[in-house]
């Protein structure tokens, strides 16, 4: 957990209203016979799913560029699982959806599409549900998963990778005051409730530096991160990339009360 200092925030005014991101993309119809042709959504309800790809997506990784790589990014983003936009490389965005999907599906995290990613993201699939039934607009934290969910009306919109509290034993000196801290990186379960941001690129935190964050509990914040890997990392804290986070600022999905439940 890391400890929220008294100095360094920002508070930031917030719309009342959740400016989600539009998703694009979803498919009508029925579902197809056979795969690759024209996608199609398989059941609209009560979540979007949607039918075959359109194209064979093929096995890539970090680096990778092309056609296909935009086909692999739209397809994760009807899926509900943010990228970015499908600009043909294989980014650090698009390796952390991957990462997600892997997740979410219940595929070996390996951030890179192998063999058992590519068939399944080929074949019909489903964006992820939520699992809280409440209907309304929050972040769900699904620590068993290590996958965030941004709802709208109780449906998923989009699903990020995320790192929580590693469950390690951490000693380690206060970064603003130089006293020995000690403690066990745990995020805490619960339903909270963003109370403080700070839009700042390096934020000075007790533990170290965080990256546009916008605290839920204590000095739990979720944050930008340069690691955010397939396991559970923090001292405590939220982690996802720093486009991820970037987005969560530009469309204003945690504002200023804003609900996060968080959950094994």
């Amino acid at each position: 957990m890391v400890p929220v200092s008294a100095r360094g925030f920002d508070i930031f005014a917030q719309n009342p209203t959740h400016a989600l991101a539009d998703v694009s993309g979803f498919y009508i119809g029925t579902p197809l016979a056979a795969p690759f042709g024209a996608p199609q959504n398989v059941d609209p309800t009560p979540v979007f799913c949607a039918g075959f790809s359109s194209e064979a997506i093929l096995g890539s990784a970090t680096g990778a560029t092309g056609p296909n790589i935009a086909l692999l990014q739209q397809r994760l983003l009807d899926l509900g699982f943010w990228n970015g936009g499908p600009d043909g490389s294989f980014g650090w965005s698009t390796q952390q959806a991957v990462m997600a999907y892997q997740k979410w599906n219940h595929l070996t995290p390996r951030g890179y599409v192998d063999a058992a990613t590519a068939r399944s993201l080929n074949w019909p699939n489903c964006r992820p549900s939520a699992g809280v039934t409440n209907g309304g607009d929050l972040l769900e934290v699904d620590k068993g998963r290590q996958v965030g969910l941004f709802l709208h009306n109780g449906k998923v919109v989009w699903a990020l990778n995320v790192s929580t509290g590693g469950g390690y034993y951490y000693e380690a000196d206060n970064a603003l005051t130089g006293a020995r801290i000690t403690g066990t990186a745990i995020t805490d379960n619960g339903t909270f409730h963003v109370y403080r941001v700070s839009d700042q690129a390096a934020y000075k935190g007790t533990l170290g530096t965080l990256y546009r964050p916008r605290f839920v509990v204590g000095g739990i914040a979720v944050h930008g991160a340069p690691n955010v890997p397939s396991y559970p990392a923090s001292h405590g804290c939220i982690r996802v990339s720093n486009p991820a986070m970037d987005m969560i600022w530009a469309t204003n999905l945690l504002p200023m009360g804003a609900t996060v439940v968080i959950h094994d």
